[in-house]
């Protein structure tokens, strides 16, 4: 099982969504239903000696769960199985809403990842 550590719970729009940190992982990813009980989650690799990188993949994370939860993401037919397989469709308005969901999500989170990262990467610059 994945080492996580759970760094909070955060708005994302009007729902409440968990964030974790993957401490062994680069990548992100999140799921809107991960159980029949559990909040939307996102998960964000904290592996990479880079500050930068660690927080796009959580901008990129919560940008793409807003994207589901406002029905602007779709999975093209027969490409399955990768990130190719993904269609974003939106007008001016509902790009709006992604960058407000995005940004009430990170706002409050950034802080608590930025905590956990430096425990990991002691001398790493931000």
């Amino acid at each position: 099982m994945m080492k996580q550590l759970f760094v909070g719970t955060f708005r994302l729009g009007h729902q409440n969504v968990d964030l974790y940190a993957l401490p062994d992982e680069a990548g992100g990813e999140f799921y809107c239903t991960p159980d029949d009980k559990s909040l939307p989650r996102i998960k964000v690799g904290i592996q990479s000696d880079s500050w930068h990188e660690t927080v796009s993949v959580l901008i990129h994370e919560s940008f793409e769960l807003a994207a589901a939860i406002l029905r602007v993401r779709f999975e093209r037919d027969g490409v399955r199985g990768d990130a190719a397989s993904y269609l974003f469709s939106f007008d001016h308005s509902q790009f709006c809403d992604l960058c407000n969901c995005t940004a009430e999500f990170i706002t409050p989170a950034l802080p608590k990842l930025a905590t956990i990262y430096n425990r990991q990467h002691p001398k790493a610059k931000q």
